[in-house]
């Protein structure tokens, strides 16, 4: 059971927002459900990857994917990020828990405006 609710607006932010969309393209954008990247403890990491992007070659689940997306950072607000970042984390078949605005603000304040992010990167949530 969770406290939050996933509103029909976040829902609708990320099939606006995404090329995932539930259809994943091959070699390109890997899927969300069960993805590390998105349901890691840390929620830092699929809130960096939404505000800064992803680019280059990323392997989830034993797939390797090598797309480029797109920073949604200077386009959405905190809540905004939040929104998404919960729906994803929690759909799909995916448990993993709400961010909230506060959470997304303090990351942004973090990175600050900053070019896409690499898997290597990233590597250091994933060891």
């Amino acid at each position: 059971t969770t406290n939050f609710d996933l509103t029909t607006t976040d829902n609708a932010l990320y099939k606006l927002n995404s090329v995932h969309g539930g259809v994943i393209l091959p070699r390109e954008f890997p899927p969300l459900a069960d993805s590390i990247y998105v349901t890691h403890e840390d929620s830092k990491l699929p809130i960096k990857i939404l505000l800064s992007g992803l680019i280059g070659p990323v392997t989830v689940n034993g797939n390797e994917y090598n797309g480029n997306m797109a920073a949604y950072g200077p386009g959405l607000k905190d809540h905004e990020i939040a929104g998404v970042v919960t729906y994803i984390r929690n759909t799909w078949g995916n448990e993993a828990g709400e961010v909230t605005a506060d959470e997304v603000a303090a990351v942004r304040a973090e990175i600050g405006d900053r070019p896409q992010l690499t898997a290597a990167e990233l590597a250091s949530y994933l060891d």
